[in-house]
């Protein structure tokens, strides 16, 4: 099977507020001109509103919660969701609202796929500079039994490509029931102490970071945020975390 016969899908998110439905509409708009997507899913908080089971077990932590609209629970929700829509080994993109699809890095795009079809793991991640130890809450690291993964450099939750598979499924499962675990992903205070260098915590990209490395990820460096952006010039995704 060769990467442009399977169905590639891109996924994103805006929570309550124009703009953010705003930026949801505008990186479809950016993501259907580099035509290489055969299904494009932008959706909001309004669509979370009327999924009626999810809603009623997590939809008062959610509108408490407004940071990240309820800490990006809702994320693993949508890819779980997306992922049991689509077929095996079709590929899935997903990319928050605020970042920037641009279509002069549709060459790299395409070697994303590949990299992702030909990994046994299914997922491709980016991983920053930023160690886990100062930015992922120590009772993250015991639920999953991970510690030996402090000293390395975390993954980005704004951006990753699933081809799906068992494994890719079974670990979208595995973030999406351990998010549930608020605790987890909020910023209410540790009940381990954190690594002496703690800064603060990441929610669900905490979370999902730790459970791509643990059980098996492919991994690159991240080049999804450039200082100078015309550095960026042939890549696809930028994370420029736009709010419109």
């Amino acid at each position: 099977m060769v990467y442009y016969m399977i169905k590639k899908t891109f996924l994103t998110f805006g929570g309550p507020g124009s703009h953010y439905h705003n930026a949801v509409n505008r990186i479809c708009t950016q993501t259907s001109e580099c035509n290489v997507f055969d299904n494009i899913v932008g959706v909001t908080d309004l669509y979370i509103k009327g999924q009626k089971e999810f809603y009623d077990k997590h939809g008062t932590f959610l509108e408490e919660n407004h940071k990240g609209y309820g800490y990006w629970l809702w994320k693993s929700y949508l890819v779980k969701e997306q992922l049991e829509k689509m077929k095996e080994n079709d590929i899935l993109v997903y990319c928050d609202a605020g970042c920037i699809m641009n279509i002069n890095g549709k060459k790299r795009l395409y070697e994303y796929f590949d990299m992702v079809q030909h990994s046994k793991y299914g997922i491709l991640s980016f991983q920053m500079g930023y160690m886990e130890k100062l930015w992922t809450k120590m009772d993250i690291f015991n639920h999953f039994d991970a510690h030996e993964y402090l000293e390395t450099g975390q993954l980005i939750a704004t951006a990753f490509v699933i081809r799906k598979c068992d494994h890719s499924v079974d670990l979208v499962n595995k973030w999406y029931e351990a998010s549930q675990h608020y605790d987890l992903i909020n910023d209410s205070p540790s009940n381990s102490s954190n690594h002496p260098d703690f800064i603060e915590n990441r929610h669900d990209q905490s979370v999902w970071s730790i459970i791509r490395k643990k059980y098996g990820t492919a991994i690159i460096n991240d080049e999804t945020y450039f200082v100078n952006w015309d550095d960026g010039y042939d890549y696809p995704i930028w994370a420029t975390r736009r709010r419109f």
